[in-house]
Formats: structure tokens, C-alpha cells, sequence
């Protein structure tokens, strides 16, 4: 678990909840971390700090390729890692038989990305103020207030499974924009003031400034990325992070974690 002051933590007894209240320090040469990634045994840390990776969960080792420090976040298409710090979008080569590693500084403009996913040999990004960015490998394409989306600073992004993705922003909620470009909102949030958003097996998970809400994938005929379901009991309403497992949800919060079973959203 990654926190945004005090580094990292271990909890031995997960899924259980009491995994939460026995929950210990890892000594990190970071404090800050922005995103966490497990690849083929080892584990990938996004911070203030840089890019470190871990094979043992106690020694921490700085990934060289990337030489800035601010990374906002971490991914992973199956054969490179992509990061991205406030300017560039780096990827690092894992092995054989992958491209080079390589930068490009100011993808579409952007001076102020905030997170990366990978699909379908695509790569998306959030940007603070060119919205949410698309590299196809050739070129980069912004989605953002000048493409018709309300906003060009999206904080979070994921995947949607198909080639497109879902953005959440600032201050107006959350979208859709399928692979062709096509977009729509994301209705019945919480809060308009959106802070992350996460794709699992079955649903999509919005959090907010005032609470977290999660959509089920739309069936035919039916209006789309409307009426989600909220996630209760959390014990804050400020949320900045999910994580799916089999039977439950982790859902980090601005005053801890919580678990809930996948059978209450």
C-alpha cells in the first residue's frame, strides 16, 4: 500500500480486514508515492522521488531509464513500462524483444500529466491541461475542451477494455471516450469534483470529493454510465484509490482503507 506522505506498507493478512490494523512500515528511500505496479515478480513504485523497483519488498533499486523525479503514475502493455512524469512519457524495455526504451517530453502539449494506462497497443494519459491524451505509437491526440469534452484537466484515467478509456476531472465529473473518439458523461456521481476512477471485471468505480460511486457495464438498449451505485461506509468521503480483488474492494480513502465485498456495489 502506498501512501502519500509516510511510503509504503505491508498487510500480511489480506483480504481480511483485520490485514488493515496490523499493517507495517516498509523503510523506502521515498515518502511519496504517486502509483504502484507489479510486473512478472517485481514491483514497480511511482514517487515524488522517482521510479524504484523492488524484487524482495525491502530493497529498492532507482530505474535508471527514467531520469526525473515527479512520477505521476505506471503501466504496463505486456512487453515495455510506461511512466510518466509532469512532462514526458517515458518507456523503459523489460527484457528481450521489446522496443527501445525512449521519452517523449510534452506529449500533445501537455506540461502536467497525472497518470498512464495501456491497452490494445494504445497508451492513455491524464493531463491537467490537455485532458486526456491518446498515443497510438505514431502520434499523440488530445481529448480535452477544445475536442468538446467540458474540461481539459482530467486527474485519473483507465482503460475501458476496447481501446478507449474513462477520465475523471477537476470539477466536472467523469467520461467515456470510446476508441473512435466518440465521448459522453458519466452521470449520477456523487460529486462533480472527481479525484479517481478505476475499471474492474464488471464495473467502473468513480471516486469523489463527497463519497465513491460504481457504474455496471451497460447491457444493450440501455442509457449508459447512469444511476451507479454508491459505496458506503467508508471512513472518509475524499477517494483517491480502488483496487479489485476476486470477492472484494479496496477502497483508499484521504483517512484510511476500506474493504468492501463485491456483493454490496
Amino acid at each position: 500500500m502506498g501512501t502519500f506522505n509516510d511510503g509504503l506498507f505491508v498487510l500480511d493478512a489480506w483480504p481480511s480486514s483485520e490485514g488493515l490494523e496490523h499493517a507495517r512500515p516498509v523503510a523506502t528511500p521515498f515518502r511519496m508515492v504517486n502509483d504502484a505496479l507489479e510486473v512478472e515478480g517485481v514491483l514497480y513504485v511511482a514517487a515524488n522521488e522517482g521510479l524504484f523497483a523492488t524484487t524482495d519488498g525491502t530493497t529498492f533499486a532507482r530505474v535508471r531509464e527514467v531520469g526525473a523525479r515527479g512520477v505521476t503514475a505506471v503501466a504496463y502493455d505486456g512487453r515495455s513500462l510506461y511512466a510518466t512524469t509532469t512532462s514526458a512519457l517515458w518507456r523503459v524495455r523489460l527484457g528481450n524483444g521489446g522496443p527501445p526504451s525512449a521519452v517523449w517530453w510534452k506529449p500533445a502539449g501537455s506540461r502536467s500529466l497525472q497518470g498512464v494506462v495501456t491497452e490494445h497497443d494504445r497508451v492513455w494519459m491524464a493531463s491537467e491541461d490537455r485532458g486526456a491524451i491518446l498515443f497510438d505509437g505514431k502520434k499523440f491526440t488530445a481529448f480535452d475542451r477544445l475536442f468538446g469534452l467540458p474540461t481539459s484537466w482530467v486527474v485519473a484515467i483507465t482503460g475501458d477494455g476496447h481501446g478507449g478509456a474513462f477520465g475523471a476531472t477537476l470539477r466536472d465529473g467523469a467520461f467515456h471516450v470510446d476508441r473512435n473518439g466518440q465521448w459522453q458523461p458519466m452521470q449520477g456521481l456523487p460529486s462533480a469534483w472527481t479525484l479517481s476512477i478505476a475499471r474492474t471485471d464488471r464495473e467502473v468505480c468513480v471516486g469523489t470529493q463527497e463519497g465513491a460511486a460504481c457504474y455496471a457495464s451497460p447491457r444493450a438498449n440501455e442509457a449508459p454510465w447512469s444511476a451507479p451505485s454508491p459505496v458506503d461506509g467508508l471512513p472518509d468521503s475524499r477517494v483517491h484509490a480502488f483496487l479489485a480483488q476476486k470477492a472484494s474492494l479496496l477502497v483508499g480513502t484521504e483517512a484510511g482503507m476500506a474493504v468492501r465485498p463485491r456483493s454490496m456495489l
